[in-house]
């Protein structure tokens, strides 16, 4: 095991931080557990002008009845909670000032069992809901996610969900005389979509106790190499992220940064991963115009099965190291 540490040492470099740092608020409405959370913080009306733009035939504010509604969302077997966000594309499509005209319906088509989404109306210049289901979503089986209104107009996306991921691993290899490195294994025999890792943070101050979370992508440095042929695998920074949060946070002098806890998200898709999506949260705010995958609307929804694990190595009977099992979202 040594022999094979050092031999990792040498052909890993240490990864980069993503500069990119998204931090989210304590508490939602969501039902408790592990819920799409990146879904629920999503106010994206806007971007229907920005992907629209690079398209001149097609004009949101004018006649066209190619499109209806934008959908945004997983479809996430690991979450209790499945939450869309859906927006009318055009101004002459408003729905009612609480929503109710609107139904939208997950449907699994291998059993043909469909439920009815509930809503939550927002409202930003025009209605926007977001739509959640606590309906458990299933392993290997393919959804049908539809919008419609009783006059007609219907948005639809099929998705596929992916087989279930083995539990991925934290591994800690420790040194003489230097801090442990931390690496994150995952089976090589998934399609991967994400790799985060989440910091559960309490900025306190006379005047001030905030909670937030930090979050940190790693996707794109996962690889598949030699010493470990059988997992992607790439080193996460604890330093560099702890780092990085002081860096980012302004406090008063008198300011603290307590981290409570800190956890590593893993995602699968059914589909091939895109390598210029850095992270899931990228479908939502940066999502390119050739991933839109909803008929008769705009937008993109994928399946996918997301675990959490502990931000540390666990060990079995002769100390071989083993996955610590899954966790609940802290936050």
């Amino acid at each position: 095991m040594e022999n094979k540490m050092i031999n990792l040492n040498s052909k890993l470099k240490r990864s980069t931080l993503l500069s990119s740092l998204s931090f989210q608020h304590k508490k939602s409405d969501a039902p408790k557990r592990k819920v799409n959370i990146p879904i629920i913080a999503i106010f994206l009306v806007g971007l229907f002008f920005v992907l629209t733009s690079c398209n001149q035939e097609f004009q949101p504010l004018e006649s066209n009845d190619r499109y209806f509604f934008s959908m945004y969302g997983l479809i996430d077997v690991g979450a209790d909670t499945q939450w869309v966000r859906v927006t009318p594309v055009r101004e002459q499509i408003d729905l009612l000032s609480d929503g109710s005209d609107l139904k939208v319906t997950l449907q699994n088509l291998e059993t043909g069992r469909e439920v009815t989404l509930k809503d939550s109306l927002f409202t930003q210049g025009r209605n926007v809901l977001n739509f959640w289901t606590d309906e458990p979503i299933v392993h290997n089986q393919t959804y049908r996610l539809k919008a419609e209104l009783p006059t007609g107009e219907m948005s639809e996306v099929t998705v596929t969900t992916p087989n279930e991921m083995p539990v991925p691993k934290v591994v800690v290899f420790t040194f003489p005389g230097s801090p442990p490195d931390y690496f994150v294994f995952v089976d090589k025999n998934v399609n991967l979509a994400d790799i985060q890792v989440k910091y559960y943070v309490r900025l306190l101050a006379s005047d001030l106790d905030v909670q937030r979370i930090f979050t940190f992508a790693y996707r794109n440095k996962a690889e598949i190499i030699n010493d470990f042929p059988d997992y992607y695998t790439v080193e996460i920074d604890p330093d560099a992220e702890l780092k990085e949060i002081e860096r980012q946070v302004l406090l008063p002098p008198d300011g603290v940064i307590e981290v409570v806890n800190r956890q590593v998200y893993v995602a699968t898709s059914a589909v091939e991963w895109n390598e210029d999506i850095e992270m899931l949260d990228d479908v939502i705010y940066t999502l390119p115009q050739t991933l839109l995958n909803v008929n008769k609307g705009l937008g993109y929804v994928l399946g996918v099965d997301s675990k959490y694990i502990p931000y540390r190595g666990c060990l079995d009977e002769i100390s071989f190291p083993i996955p610590c099992g899954e966790e609940e979202p802290f936050w």
